[in-house]
């Protein structure tokens, strides 16, 4: 493009990335050009150029369920604020579908991954912090990863003591999953 219209390439780069030191004359028949020649950059390229893709990839086990839409809410208003797309990677706990996502991020396809829930075990994951952030909404104790959570038995005890001082004596609960350590802690505060 630089040779059809006769500029230099840093000159054809600055008005594709919107640098203001290009002359309106020069930014102009660029534009044109870019219009005439349908122009379409390759974002794969741009993203090997820089070395990152700018793409947060989020394991969700179930699109449609309250907890994740709320969590999804406030990731994306995150995203958006700091310009990084999302990739939304529904798992229904499969554990290859979670590991697609994670060799995603060893090739740097993607730049990092929130996992709300997963079936993987943390000594799976926790190897490929090494290509890039991490981060589980779980309490992952003493691990090399990140994690933003509550305290399920803290919430799920202050839940049922407000019930019974309201002096409500047949109190029962439903769980998804038994065999996660959010389930087990609730069934342990109950």
């Amino acid at each position: 493009m630089a040779e059809a219209v006769g500029v230099s390439v840093s000159t054809v780069s600055r008005v594709l990335n919107k640098h203001p030191y290009v002359s309106n004359t020069k930014r102009k028949t660029v534009e044109e050009a870019i219009e005439h020649l349908q122009y379409a950059r390759n974002m794969n390229a741009v993203h090997l150029i820089k070395g990152i893709t700018q793409t947060v990839a989020v394991i969700l086990s179930h699109i449609n369920h309250p907890y994740f839409m709320r969590l999804m809410e406030g990731i994306a208003s995150e995203a958006l604020k700091h310009n990084y797309p999302l990739m939304l990677c529904q798992s229904q706990y499969n554990l290859d579908e979670e590991m697609k996502v994670l060799e995603m991020l060893k090739n740097k396809q993607i730049d990092g991954v929130i996992i709300t829930s997963r079936s993987a075990s943390l000594d799976l994951i926790e190897p490929y912090s090494a290509y890039g952030p991490i981060l589980l909404c779980e309490d992952v104790k003493d691990r090399h990863l990140s994690s933003v959570y509550y305290d399920h038995y803290l919430c799920f005890q202050t839940a049922i003591t407000f019930l019974w001082e309201k002096g409500h004596r047949k109190i029962g609960f439903a769980l998804n999953r038994l065999n996660n350590s959010s389930g087990r802690k609730r069934i342990s505060a109950y």
